[in-house]
C-alpha cells in the first residue's frame, strides 16, 4: 500500500468562517459547546502509532479546554495499537466497535 503523508491529494478543503485567522482549531467551539450543555459527553480514540496526529496530543488538548475543571469528567480517551485510521488493524477495530457502542449505550437516556 502506499502511504500519502498528506491530505493535499484529495483537493483543497474550504476553511472560511467568520473570525477565521490561520490554521482551523474548533477546541474553542467544543469547549463552548461543553459549556452550554454540561451533560455533553466526548470520547476520544487514538492510535499509539498515528503519524498524523501525534501520540498525546489530542489528550493534551482535551485537557487544556477553556472550560471548568469539572466538566473534564465528561471527557473520554480511549487508545489503540494503531495508526491514525483504528480501524484498519483489525483488533483495534473491534476494541473500537466495542467501545463505541459501550459509551453510545451508557449515555443515551431514552426520552
Amino acid at each position: 500500500m502506499e502511504y500519502k503523508p498528506s491530505a493535499d491529494n484529495i483537493g483543497k478543503w474550504n476553511f472560511k468562517r467568520r473570525g477565521f485567522v490561520g490554521f482551523p482549531n474548533v477546541m474553542n467551539d467544543l469547549a463552548q459547546a461543553m459549556i452550554y450543555d454540561p451533560s455533553l459527553k466526548v470520547m476520544l480514540n487514538q492510535g499509539y502509532f498515528d503519524l498524523g496526529t501525534p501520540y498525546f496530543e489530542g489528550e493534551y488538548e482535551m485537557r487544556h479546554l477553556s472550560m471548568p475543571v469539572s466538566l473534564q469528567k465528561n471527557i473520554e480517551f480511549d487508545r489503540y495499537y494503531s495508526g491514525h485510521m483504528v480501524y484498519l488493524h483489525p483488533e483495534s477495530l473491534k476494541q473500537l466497535h466495542d467501545n463505541v457502542a459501550r459509551f453510545i449505550n451508557s449515555n443515551y437516556s431514552a426520552n
